[in-house]
C-alpha cells in the first residue's frame, strides 16, 4: 500500500521529469483537471450535445457570438478578443483555450481538482 511519503516522492519525481524535458527545448503547456474527450474549449464542453447535434457547422461561433452581444453591453472594451479573455478570467465560458510557456502555471491548472486525476498536455512549439 503506498503511503504519503510515496505519494509525494513520485509527484516531486514527475515534476522533476517536467523540469528536465522543459529546459531541453521549447513546450507548450495546458493543464486540465480532468480527462476530457479531447483539448476543447470551456464554451465546447459546457453546449457538446448541442454542437454535436446541430445541423449548423458554426453553431459554437453563434453561440460565442450571443455571448460577446450580452458582454458587450457590460463593458467600455471595444475589441472581441479583449472581451472574452476577461470574461473567461472571471470563469465565463469561451471558445478559447488556455495554454502557457510555463509548466507549474499548467501543473497548477491540472492540480485544480485533486485528489481526481489531473493532465497535463506538452506540446513541442
Amino acid at each position: 500500500m503506498s503511503t504519503e511519503k510515496d505519494q509525494t516522492s513520485r509527484v516531486w519525481k514527475i515534476i522533476r521529469q517536467i523540469a528536465e524535458i522543459s529546459d531541453q527545448d521549447d513546450y507548450i503547456y495546458r493543464g486540465e483537471p480532468k480527462c476530457y474527450d479531447k483539448v476543447s474549449s470551456s464554451l465546447y464542453r459546457k453546449y457538446k450535445k448541442r454542437i454535436e447535434t446541430s445541423d449548423t457547422f458554426d453553431i459554437i461561433e453563434v453561440i460565442q457570438e450571443e455571448i460577446l452581444v450580452e458582454a458587450r453591453k457590460g463593458t467600455p472594451q471595444s475589441d472581441d478578443f479583449e472581451i472574452l479573455s476577461e470574461f473567461q478570467h472571471y470563469g465565463g465560458k469561451t471558445n478559447l483555450i488556455d495554454f502557457t510557456t510555463g509548466y507549474p502555471i499548467a501543473l497548477f491548472y491540472a492540480c485544480n481538482s485533486i485528489p481526481t486525476p489531473m493532465f497535463l498536455y506538452i506540446h513541442a512549439n
